[in-house]
């Protein structure tokens, strides 16, 4: 006759696995639903490939648009290529 440890032993493994799929598709879930990035803040995985492909962009346009600042002219600074791509802070005060 079987034991009440045996009962339980057979429930543990018979629903062992469903409790691991279980955590492992919330874990997975969870993972790939949000990302901590560098700055600390939680993104989605569509905002992270996002902010990257605009920076892939902006590098692109920078490469594009170098050396505006020697092509500058008085009376023309609001059609510089300066203005073709986002800017940082620190080209900002460069231009000024």
């Amino acid at each position: 006759m079987p034991t009440a440890f045996h009962h339980i032993k057979q429930f543990a493994m018979k629903h062992a696995f469903e409790v691991a799929t279980f955590f492992t598709l919330v874990s997975s879930f969870v993972a790939g639903q949000s990302l901590h990035s560098s700055d600390g803040r939680v993104r989605t995985f569509e905002e992270e490939t996002l902010i990257r492909n605009d920076a892939n962009t902006n590098r692109a346009c920078h490469k594009q648009n170098a050396n505006y600042i020697p092509s500058l002219k008085a009376g023309q600074y609001s059609t510089s290529a300066f203005h073709n791509c986002f800017r940082t802070i620190q080209q900002i005060y460069e231009f000024t």
